[in-house]
C-alpha cells in the first residue's frame, strides 16, 4: 500500500542496469559476432552502479514456532527448517537429502506416508524456498488423508529424519540420488535454451558457470557420513517451524503430545 511510482522506478534504475546482468548466448553462433552485437546494443547503456550489497541478516532462531490456521480446506502439514544458501559447503549434501526424503515414488517419506501406511494424498516441498541466493527455508509439506490425525502424520516425518541423522542410508539410495541428480542436470543440457539458462544462473548464484560441471564433480564425492552430518546441522528442533491447517471441528494433538 505505501509503494509509489517513484519508489517502483528507484528500484528498477538500481537494480536493472548493465552492471548488474549476466547474459548467457548458446548455439550455433560466432563469439565475435556475438561480442559485436552485444557492443552495438548495450554500450550505449550507462553501466551503472553496483547494486548495494544485502546488510540484513535473520536473526537466528532460538525455540521451535508452532501455528495452527482453522479452515474448511482441506488439512495440511508444512514443517520448515532454516535452510542454507547455494554456497554453503553442505548446499549439495541438502539437496540430496532432498531428494531422498521427497523425490519420486521411492523417496523416504512417499513411501512410509503414501504407498504403506497410506497416511498422506500428496507431498511436496522445497529445500530453497523461496530462492537460494540467500538462506531460505527447507520445506516439508503433507495432506493427510481422509480420518488420519495431522500430528501423526508430523510424527511420522520426524521419524524418516532422524533414520537419516542416524546414518540409516543405503548405498543403493545413495547411488539412485546421484543418478537421478546427475541425469537432471544434463537433461537441463540437453538444448540450448537450458544451457544458456543453466550457465547464466550458476555465473549469478555462484560466481562462475564451471559450477554446473564442479557440482556434478561433488557428487560423487558425498558420502552417507556426508549426509548424515549435514542432516544433523540442517534438522534442528530450535530452528524448526510447524504449521497446521485443519478443520473447525478437527481435535488435533496438542504440540506436547509430539
Amino acid at each position: 500500500e505505501a509503494a509509489t511510482i517513484q519508489d517502483a522506478l528507484d528500484f528498477y534504475e538500481t537494480h536493472y542496469v548493465p552492471s548488474n546482468m549476466t547474459i548467457a548466448v548458446s548455439g550455433d553462433v560466432d563469439p565475435e559476432e556475438i561480442k559485436a552485437f552485444a557492443e552495438k546494443y548495450f554500450s550505449p547503456m550507462p553501466a551503472g552502479g553496483q547494486p548495494p550489497k544485502l546488510l540484513t541478516r535473520e536473526p537466528p532462531q532460538r525455540g521451535e514456532r508452532r501455528l495452527v490456521i482453522k479452515d474448511d480446506a482441506q488439512p495440511i502439514l508444512m514443517i520448515a527448517y532454516k535452510g542454507l544458501d547455494a554456497n554453503h559447503p553442505d548446499a549439495i549434501a541438502v539437496r540430496m537429502i532432498y531428494d531422498l526424503l521427497l523425490i519420486g515414488r521411492t523417496s523416504r517419506l512417499y513411501r512410509r506416508l503414501i504407498t504403506e501406511e497410506e497416511a498422506a494424498l500428496h507431498l511436496f516441498g522445497n529445500s530453497t524456498y523461496p530462492g537460494n541466493r540467500f538462506p531460505g527455508l527447507f520445506i516439508l509439506a503433507a495432506f493427510p488423508n481422509q480420518g488420519v490425525d495431522v500430528a501423526d502424520l508430523e510424527k511420522m516425518v520426524y521419524e524418516e529424519i532422524e533414520r537419516i541423522k542416524q546414518g540409516d542410508i543405503s548405498p543403493e539410495e545413495l547411488e539412485r540420488i546421484r543418478i537421478n541428480r546427475r541425469a537432471n542436470t544434463l537433461r537441463g543440457l540437453s538444448d540450448n535454451i537450458g544451457i544458456a539458462y543453466q550457465f547464466a544462473s550458476s555465473h549469478r548464484l555462484r560466481g562462475t558457470w564451471k559450477a554446473v560441471f564442479e557440482d556434478l564433480d561433488r557428487l560423487d564425492d558425498i558420502s552417507v557420513d556426508d549426509l548424515q552430518q549435514a542432516a544433523m546441522r540442517l534438522f534442528r528442533e530450535e530452528s524448526r517451524t510447524v504449521g497446521y491447517t485443519i478443520n473447525e471441528d478437527d481435535e488435533t494433538t496438542s504440540s506436547n503430545d509430539l
